[in-house]
């Protein structure tokens, strides 16, 4: 496509080489050609020399120490040579026309981010969705509703990559190794509206690594969120916030210090687990119904 914008595509990965053919691949099958595909290896100890020969030029190779994926995601944006940039992680596939359908949005639109809804599926079972997550109600001055409840799969967003370049602010915060991606949503979220493409056009592999699944891992990305916010109030734009956030973010730092005196004293794994369930669980049903 002659004169329209490029697109330049950021997977970071650390494991799951064969999910890895199948996200480049997606990539490939756009019907929106997109100009680079800028691969990240956070220091796996996978060979990802198969990979590189099976697809050639069509990938960009960036090697670096484990440092996560946010820092992962950054260095690939430091890079990128596209007007937009789009994520996908190594584990997740896009429709073939996500790219194309979310580039027309935001170019009629003029809109600075957007992302669109997405399909569950179970690993192994690529072909029968799972369960198709309907987010066409998340849309523009959309902070607070990200503050509580982030239903935002990064693979589903596109942004333009004019305003990383005037905000350094905007990126992965690469301290987090959970969470970066809800924390750089909401500093998004903070100064532009996010426009949304209603249909389902990421698939989004769910196994037993996803750190949504984890109660343990959701306690401790919302205590870096918090602390981030608190401590860095003018990058998220003195938005407001209100008590029973507030108070549901407190409930979370009371959980994990509980929490994380029981990790010290346990060492069953399933009795942590349920144990971090316990503690997530009112602050999580006050967070789902706060409007």
């Amino acid at each position: 496509m002659q004169n329209c914008p490029k697109v330049s595509v950021i997977i970071p990965f650390y494991k799951g080489i064969n999910w890895l053919v199948q996200a480049i691949e997606s990539v490939l099958a756009q019907t929106y050609p997109v100009s680079e595909i800028i691969l990240i290896n956070d220091g796996s100890s996978t060979s990802l020399e198969p990979v590189l020969q099976r697809f050639g030029e069509a990938v960009r190779y960036l090697d670096q120490e484990n440092r996560g994926p946010a820092a992962a995601r950054n260095a690939g944006i430091d890079c990128a040579q596209g007007e937009y940039i789009a994520f996908l992680d190594a584990d997740d596939v896009w429709m073939p026309q996500k790219i194309e359908k979310q580039m027309k949005c935001m170019l009629s639109s003029g809109a600075f981010w957007s992302h669109t809804s997405y399909v569950t599926f179970l690993d192994g079972d690529f072909e029968k969705g799972d369960k198709v997550i309907d987010l066409s109600s998340v849309h523009g001055e959309v902070f607070s509703r990200l503050l509580n409840i982030c239903p935002l799969a990064t693979p589903c967003v596109m942004l333009k990559k004019e305003i990383l370049i005037q905000e350094p602010c905007l990126r992965f915060l690469k301290e987090l190794r959970f969470g970066e991606d809800v924390a750089f949503w909401l500093r998004l979220a903070a100064r532009y509206p996010l426009e949304v493409v209603p249909e389902a056009l990421t698939r989004v592999r769910i196994h037993g690594d996803n750190a949504a699944l984890r109660a343990d891992v959701q306690l401790k990305a919302r205590i870096a969120i918090w602390d981030d916010i608190c401590k860095n109030p003018n990058l998220y734009m003195k938005q407001s916030i209100s008590r029973r956030t507030y108070f549901s973010y407190g409930l979370c730092k009371y959980g994990n210090r509980f929490y994380a005196f029981m990790e010290r004293h346990c060492r069953k794994t399933w009795v942590l687990k349920w144990i971090a369930r316990f503690c997530y669980f009112l602050p999580w049903i006050l967070f789902k119904t706060i409007r």
